[in-house]
């Protein structure tokens, strides 16, 4: 096999001399757009390879994405005499569809490995890249990445940036300088529980992609150990606010390493060249394949897209349809929806009846606007930042009787893993509130949506902020000893020590009657997008956009929804019927014949007799007969 493969190579040389078959193989493809060869050196012996459609391809990823620039050895075996080994310099873009290989735009491959034979190389290139798309191509990728040669960072330097490598690493930003002193107290680390110490806050300290309470305290015990060990001090500039990491979705050594391995071993077959016009007739084949590769990619990409686009189209419509004739029967406990919570295994059933307030003109209940508040938090991710507080549990601690709130103690909470609670309470039986409590801040604010004749002027009034609504808001500080209270009743510490003051927050005022919920929702989902800044709230207000406003909220709850009416009864929503024996296999169900909801006989109150009659003929559930 050996034989047969070396003389089918032999067959495609242009010349016994090297050299001068890549000379012939150059000037055949100069005028093709498929042009890979651009420069032949004699000596020291080098080649160096891309074309238009690979340039075009690093012109687009290196906005979005990291280049890598990588050196691979053992692929072409070194010439006779003393020269250097050949070593294969690639510049890789990353195939941005999972599974897919990446991809080579630029090729250098020569046994001249110093500092002016690599600036020649990625010169060359960017000169290139310059004359196909013009000076405006001339910049920075988002991320560079290579193996830690010092050839290769020296010329990356000069070429990517414009300076020197000495030049750049002596203005490298602070947190360069606290990542060494890091790693120095990591070696200084005599005992695993010391060692595990410094890596935790580390972790924590640069991985956050903002600066809040947790990452401050970890950043001042990286500063304490830095003083104990005799080392730097070190200020809170160190720490950057909003940094993109460009890493965070994928393993940079393993992409590097696939580049490798796919260049060895799929690319190359594991073989070891002697020639290097048989290296790049090699390279041509499976650069070609690669390119292919990235295009269908591409194409599967748009595809699926579109298929997902059409999908999600498709559901809208057909969510808006559902809408439309659950608004226009009369009020049903069927359920309709069902929306997991930010609490593992627990859901919010939502029924017809419910569904309905959120009609114009409607007062919103309690499970509608509690329901809405877990939804923005998921689409947000804060799950794990903000807590959100059940309605009754809020009115509770405000309005209650100390005996009462002695009960609602969350005992479960900790308090201390979220940077807010969001809730919102019902004043009066006629009102909804919207309740935020900041931790960061040590502020309540408890926004009312109506109109308030103090309210504009306080707002307006820098140094009254802090009053809104104030006997409510005076009323909540005094209970703000509820924290102190779980500390006696169930040894809870978390926000004991906060001391809160009341705040205002900028916000419009509903213009009807009924649409506090409505309000109040609007003004949670401005305060979850922004988090842990204040919001700035400017949406309308007017009936035509509250309006408009409960058929967006409504379609969000359907769309939500996990409910699935071909497994789930559409009474309980449950598999198995409320009270029955968790081993008892027989459950009698029936289903609706107009909307094929399945429903538990036991759930409609309905006997055998009543079941063998409905089997026999056609038989509609109560939300198909209004």
């Amino acid at each position: 096999m050996k034989t047969l493969s070396w003389q089918a190579r032999k067959k495609l040389r242009k010349h016994s001399n090297e050299m001068i078959s890549l000379r012939k193989m150059m000037e055949e493809e100069l005028e093709t757009e498929e042009a890979v060869i651009k420069k032949l050196i004699a000596h020291p012996k080098g080649v160096m390879l891309w074309s238009n459609k690979t340039i075009d391809l690093f012109h687009d990823r290196c906005r979005e994405d990291i280049v890598y620039v990588d050196a691979t050895g053992s692929i072409v075996k070194k010439a006779k005499g003393k020269t250097s080994p050949f070593y294969v310099y690639e510049m890789v873009v990353r195939n941005p569809f999972k599974g897919s290989s990446p991809v080579p735009v630029a090729t250098y491959i020569t046994n001249d490995h110093t500092t002016a034979s690599i600036s020649f190389f990625l010169g060359s290139f960017l000169t290139d890249v310059i004359r196909l798309h013009g000076r405006g191509a001339k910049q920075r990728p988002v991320m560079l990445i290579c193996d830690g040669s010092t050839v290769l960072m020296q010329s990356m330097a000069y070429h990517f940036c414009g300076v020197s490598l000495q030049e750049l690493l002596s203005s490298a930003a602070k947190n360069y300088h606290l990542a060494m002193h890091v790693f120095g107290l990591m070696t200084q680390a005599t005992t695993m529980s010391e060692l595990d110490e410094v890596v935790t806050s580390a972790v924590v300290v640069f991985s956050s992609s903002h600066s809040d309470r947790n990452v401050g305290k970890h950043f001042e015990n990286l500063q304490g150990l830095l003083t104990n060990s005799a080392q730097s001090n070190l200020d809170d500039s160190t720490i950057v606010e909003d940094c993109v990491n460009y890493t965070e979705d994928n393993k940079t050594q393993g992409i590097m390493e696939k580049s490798q391995w796919d260049l060895k071993k799929i690319r190359f077959q594991r073989r070891r060249l002697t020639r290097l016009d048989d290296f790049v007739h090699t390279y041509k084949v499976t650069l070609s394949a690669l390119l292919r590769e990235y295009g269908d990619s591409l194409r599967r990409g748009r595809s699926s897209c579109r298929t997902q686009k059409q999908q999600k189209l498709q559901l809208h419509y057909k969510n808006k349809c559902q809408l439309i004739a659950l608004w226009k029967k009369k009020d049903t406990e069927v359920v309709v929806s069902v929306v997991p919570t930010q609490i593992r295994g627990n859901s919010f059933t939502i029924r017809h009846s419910d569904m309905r307030t959120l009609r114009p003109h409607q007062w919103l209940t309690g499970e509608i606007i509690e329901c809405l508040f877990h939804i923005h938090a998921h689409k947000c991710e804060l799950g794990t930042r903000i807590y959100i507080l059940n309605h009754y549990t809020a009115g509770v601690i405000l309005f209650g009787e100390r005996e009462e709130v002695r009960r609602h103690t969350l005992s479960k909470i900790h308090f201390d893993s979220y940077g807010a609670i969001v809730s919102f309470v019902h004043v009066d039986g006629i009102h909804w509130k919207f309740l935020y409590i900041n931790a960061e801040e040590s502020t309540v604010y408890l926004a009312d949506p109506a109109r308030n004749s103090a309210e504009q002027a306080e707002s307006d009034n820098a140094a009254k902020k802090f009053r809104m609504h104030c006997t409510l808001i005076i009323y909540l500080i005094s209970r703000s000893d509820y924290f102190k209270m779980r500390r006696t009743c169930c040894s809870k510490t978390d926000w004991v020590d906060i001391k809160w003051k009341g705040g205002v927050m900028k916000h419009p005022v509903q213009q009807d009657g009924n649409s506090c919920g409505v309000v109040v929702c609007m003004m949670a989902k401005e305060v979850m997008e922004v988090f842990p800044k204040t919001p700035t709230m400017a949406f309308g207000t007017t009936k035509k956009e509250m309006a408009h406003q409960r058929k967006v909220l409504a379609m969000e709850i359907l769309t939500a929804s996990v409910f699935d009416k071909e497994v789930n009864c559409a009474m309980c929503a449950g598999i198995k019927p409320p009270g029955s024996v968790p081993h008892h296999t027989h459950t009698d169900w029936i289903q609706c014949d107009s909307c094929f909801r399945w429903c538990h006989t036991q759930c409609l109150h309905m006997d055998q007799k009543s079941l063998e009659e409905a089997q026999v003929g056609d038989w509609v559930c109560s939300l198909c007969n209004k």
